[in-house]
This record gives C-alpha cells, sequence and structure tokens, in this order.
C-alpha cells in the first residue's frame, strides 16, 4: 500500500510528540525504524517540519506538542 510507513511514521511522530517534551533521537530511530542516515535525514526533516531544534550535546530533539487543550485554572 503507497505511502503506508510514512503515515505510520507520522503517527508515531505525533505520538512522541504527546508523550515527550524532549525525546533522544535514538528513541525517535526506535520508534520509527530507521537507523544512521536515515535516521539522520529523517530527523533533520522532522526538525524543519516541525520546527525542533536540535541539541547536540546530548542527542536530544525538544519535541512542540501538538495543540492540546487547555485547562482553565480553577483554584
Amino acid at each position: 500500500m503507497p505511502g503506508f510507513e510514512e503515515a505510520v511514521r507520522r503517527y508515531a511522530v505525533l505520538l512522541l510528540s504527546l508523550a515527550y517534551r524532549k525525546v533522544k533521537v535514538e528513541t525517535v530511530g526506535e520508534s520509527l525504524k530507521l537507523e544512521g542516515a536515515e535516521l539522520a535525514a529523517q530527523i533533520t526533516k522532522l526538525c524543519e517540519a516541525e520546527g525542533w531544534k536540535r541539541d547536540e550535546a546530548d542527542d536530544q530533539v525538544p519535541i512542540r506538542s501538538y495543540d492540546r487543550p487547555s485547562f482553565p485554572n480553577h483554584s
């Protein structure tokens, strides 16, 4: 089925963005079933598309949360 793998990877990125604020590049690779040059290219693509900024020092990407519902503070 054309485009299926890419759709699954987009869904995995959505789940990562909901679960993490900062995630190791290795975790992204495991989630997307990518490594090496393929993973590096995908991280670059995601950083550009999603507005992520890769932290080279600890090899993590702070991932932007997708629109989440905000709840009023009733304290």
